[in-house]
């Protein structure tokens, strides 16, 4: 299977990068906050620290997440788990 060079380009970003920080990683992936993470699972991701405010999970899996001071809006959580 050969992946489209635009979809290998943002792995590769995200592999390069020598963070663990989630809004970094998200950005290095070319990904848009407010719409690439509702309807997602994310089970059991540790997002501890991270600055979500721009960030909406909506009816997205977080269960077993760890967001232990974390900046984030509780309308960004609406109908998820």
């Amino acid at each position: 299977m050969t992946l489209p060079s635009d979809l290998l380009s943002r792995i590769e970003a995200v592999h390069s990068d020598d963070t663990k920080d989630f809004k970094q990683l998200a950005r290095a992936a070319a990904l848009d906050p407010d719409s690439d993470f509702r309807g997602v699972c994310l089970k059991g991701i540790d997002l501890a620290s991270c600055d979500l405010s721009a960030f909406d999970f909506y009816e997205s899996d977080l269960r077993e997440k760890n967001f232990s001071n974390a900046t984030i809006r509780q309308s960004a959580l609406r109908g998820g788990r």
